[in-house]
Formats: structure tokens, C-alpha cells, sequence
């Protein structure tokens, strides 16, 4: 399963996705073929738009380092406090200073085709 959901949403010119095994929380994470400053990955010409389609939601991004970014479908804007606090709890006891990027989740909205904060 995890094959086949890899295929569907990392299409040959996309970067690597790679799936969680929890059916009920998926995640998803979004780097490079080399894991190495993934998450620039983000900026894609059309790569958030096609992942919302794929998902059919909306999303949140959780930039957890300057090499990935975690992508979770949505089903409302309500958690944006709880996944912004745990990025910060990783930041803080995970991430060399060197490669942190945000401090904060983001959502995607898939309607209005950008990043909220």
C-alpha cells in the first residue's frame, strides 16, 4: 500500500514522498531524491496545488528542517496551534540550529491555491 500511495502522489517530476502507515493520521513527508535541503521543495511550480488535489483537502505544512517538510491533509484549521507548538518542541530538542527553518506550522488551502500562516 505504501508502494502504491508513493506512486500516486510523487509523479516522475515531482520530489520524493514517502507515507506514513497510520491510516487515520496520514503524513506525508516532502524532500529530494538526495534528502538534502528538501524542503525548498515547498516551491515547486504547482506542487501544493497537485498534492490538495491528490489529498482532496486542504493541508498543513510542518517545516521540520531545511532538508524535509511534513505534510498533513486537513479536515479543518483548528489544529494549527497544537502543530505549530510541536515543530517548536522538535526545533527545540531536535534540530541543529543549522538546519532549522520555521518555528511555526503553515496551512495550505487548496481553494485559494497558497500557504496561510
Amino acid at each position: 500500500m505504501n508502494k502504491l500511495l508513493k506512486d500516486i502522489l510523487a509523479p516522475q517530476n515531482y520530489p520524493t514522498v514517502t507515507v506514513s502507515e497510520d491510516p487515520l493520521y496520514p503524513m506525508y513527508v516532502l524532500t529530494n531524491e538526495q534528502n538534502m535541503f528538501g524542503a525548498s521543495c515547498l516551491l515547486y511550480d504547482g506542487l501544493l496545488k497537485s498534492y490538495a488535489d491528490r489529498f482532496q483537502s486542504d493541508f498543513y505544512i510542518l517545516p521540520s528542517s531545511i532538508h524535509e517538510a511534513i505534510l498533513i491533509p486537513a479536515f479543518s484549521r483548528e489544529r494549527m496551534e497544537d502543530f505549530s507548538e510541536m515543530v517548536r518542541e522538535v526545533n527545540a530538542t531536535q534540530i541543529a540550529e543549522e538546519e532549522f527553518l520555521s518555528d511555526h506550522a503553515y496551512y495550505y488551502s487548496r481553494e485559494e491555491d497558497k500557504i496561510l500562516y
